[in-house]
């Protein structure tokens, strides 16, 4: 889990960058197929340092959640914006809270502790394919988006005014009008800081827990399971 957690701290930063220089969508479609393909190959493994290869490299592929909260901010509305990444936040812990009943359902059928392998690989094809027909490009949108804006204007401005938009975008890649003109960047540092602090101390408690209360306790994967739902609920909460 520890190799898993820092691989996508890793890809975090990589998908990010790439976002910004190619599109929203495509990171997020790459983001899908990779882990269809290491969830799948995770079930293949016949040796630890196997899974934790294949674990790494399915790291690697998972830090897509800052993208599709930079997805939403490209296309929503600045006033709109709080209430859709607080959405997106509830739909995390909602995925948080079932996850762990559902694989302890999946390990008890027939195909074993295989089964959340597959199944897991499964709902990211079909992922995939929804965004693939179904997902815009983030970039095209807010382009129509000021194209629709500049509609009632003067013509020969309206015009002007996209060219130098396109021109800007070329040579500055993906730039926001409605960014602050100055970057804080102390401000950015400390807040980088604490969120990282505060995630490593989460990722530490969720990955420890499971196996204290085991200990501990005695606990089966019901009782674990139940534990994980709980801590999804509360997340929900605080999101919404």
């Amino acid at each position: 889990q520890g190799l898993f957690n820092a691989m996508q701290i890793v890809s975090s930063l990589w998908m990010g960058m790439l976002s910004d220089y190619t599109s929203r969508r495509l990171v997020l479609l790459m983001s899908m197929a990779g882990s269809a393909t290491f969830m799948l190959l995770s079930a293949f493994c016949t040796s630890v340092p196997q899974l934790f290869v294949v674990r790494g490299l399915l790291g690697l592929f998972s830090g897509s959640f800052p993208v599709g909260e930079a997805f939403i901010a490209s296309i929503v509305p600045g006033a709109d914006r709080p209430k859709y990444m607080a959405m997106l936040g509830a739909c995390n812990g909602l995925v948080f809270m079932l996850a762990p009943p559902f694989g302890a359902l999946l390990a008890a059928t027939p195909i074993g502790l295989l089964a959340p392998f597959y199944v897991g690989s499964a709902a990211s094809v079909a992922a995939f394919t929804y965004g693939y027909f179904k997902l815009p490009n983030a970039h095209d949108l807010e382009r129509a988006r000021r194209v629709e804006q500049m509609a009632g204007a003067d013509p020969s401005k309206a015009m002007v005014r996209l060219r130098w938009d396109m021109l800007r975008r070329h040579f500055l890649k993906n730039v926001d009008d409605d960014a602050p003109a100055s970057t804080h960047w102390l401000t950015v540092s400390l807040v980088c800081a604490g969120a990282g602090v505060l995630g490593a101390v989460q990722m530490a408690f969720v990955s420890t827990s499971p196996f204290y209360v085991q200990a501990m306790f005695g606990w089966d994967q019901s009782g674990v399971g139940g534990m994980m739902s709980l801590m999804g609920v509360s997340a929900i909460f605080a999101q919404l």
